[in-house]
């Protein structure tokens, strides 16, 4: 699995808010595109 840039460095890159990079993660776990793993980050699945 590729592992996704952390957060707060999407929130740097792209200007983004906090609050907007977040609902994204949450979107994409819940599409099943990510996973993440407490402490380990969230990476892109195989699906």
């Amino acid at each position: 699995m590729r592992g996704l840039i952390p957060e707060a460095r999407l929130e740097r890159e792209f200007g983004a808010a906090r609050d907007t990079v977040c609902k994204a993660t949450v979107a994409l776990r819940e599409e099943g595109l990510i996973a993440t793993t407490r402490g380990m980050g969230s990476y892109v699945t195989d699906r």
